[in-house]
């Protein structure tokens, strides 16, 4: 009877550990968790009254995030981004003005927070990130507002992600709305005077 027993209960453990992996697969196949190499992120930038559309390749991930970019109605319009691994961990500034030409980022991140700056937003610490437009550097510190979900399309499917929306401290208004992603802290929107919001992705 305990060899029996020992048996069944090695497969029941097993099942369950089967059962348990083959449901996390089914629900992780419904959406991108992870934005892997060559994966398409769209974008609407909003300047005033000017709206543009904008698609962002994604080249590698790592060693370091390296980004290429274009305007949708003027694919001369192009630029490159880099962002490295120091900064995807700890950097706390922004800068999410897309004016093309080639930059590398080694104090701060675009379209993604640092993990650093996820930890504080999970947290619920006040969370410091500062960005710069042009030569002016603006302080900006924010509070999590709520946990909220977005739909974005994802390989042409409409999908709920869940967000943290921040809004700043010193009511100027700035506001974010990130993805609740250790993996992927993307910025899926932003409004900092200026507005972007990401429309969907598309992994190839």
């Amino acid at each position: 009877m305990r060899a029996g027993s020992t048996k069944v209960g090695v497969f029941i453990r097993v099942f369950s550990f089967a059962l348990i992996a083959l449901l996390t697969s089914c629900a992780g196949s419904k959406g991108i968790k992870h934005i892997e190499d060559n994966a398409v992120i769209h974008c609407m930038v909003k300047i005033g009254n000017d709206e543009k559309a904008f698609d962002f390749n994604v080249i590698h991930r790592v060693p370091e995030l390296e980004l290429n970019y274009h305007m949708v109605a003027d694919t001369g319009f192009k630029g490159k981004i880099t962002i490295s691994s120091s900064a995807m961990e700890a950097a706390d500034e922004q800068d999410n003005f897309w004016g093309g030409g080639e930059k590398y980022f080694e104090n701060k991140t675009s379209l993604w927070v640092s993990h650093r700056v996820f930890a504080s937003i999970e947290n619920r610490d006040t969370v410091y990130m500062p960005f710069r437009l042009g030569f002016t550097f603006t302080e900006a510190y924010y509070q999590v507002v709520s946990k909220d979900t977005m739909q974005i399309s994802v390989n042409g499917k409409v999908r709920e992600l869940e967000v943290f929306y921040l809004e700043d401290t010193g009511n100027k208004g700035y506001k974010y709305w990130i993805w609740n992603n250790w993996s992927d802290p993307l910025i899926l929107k932003m409004d900092a005077g200026w507005e972007f919001r990401v429309i969907g992705f598309d992994s190839k």
